[in-house]
């Protein structure tokens, strides 16, 4: 099979770039979300500004950086159940 032309090929990681951000910023704001109280984030100065500038580089470094982030929030929703059974 012939290799995909070079404009297919950077369609294609351009939409796998974009998927990994949004993956990645949709995990990170909800993540801060739940963290704070609806007043506080509602004040957040600049969190989504903030946020895509650092989903960006995520989403254009290596695929390892986006699953740490994944760990991350795997272990925030395993301490989160525990402190919820708990009380």
């Amino acid at each position: 099979m012939a290799r995909p032309r070079r404009q297919v090929r950077s369609a294609r990681e351009r939409w796998a770039r974009e998927r990994r951000f949004a993956k990645v910023f949709d995990r990170i704001h909800t993540s801060i979300e739940r963290s704070l109280c609806e007043h506080h984030f509602k004040e957040f100065p600049n969190l989504d500004d903030s946020l895509k500038e650092v989903c960006s580089l995520i989403a254009e470094a290596d695929a390892i950086v986006e699953e740490e982030v994944g760990a991350i929030q795997i272990e925030e929703n395993r301490n989160k159940v525990k402190t919820d059974v708990e009380t």
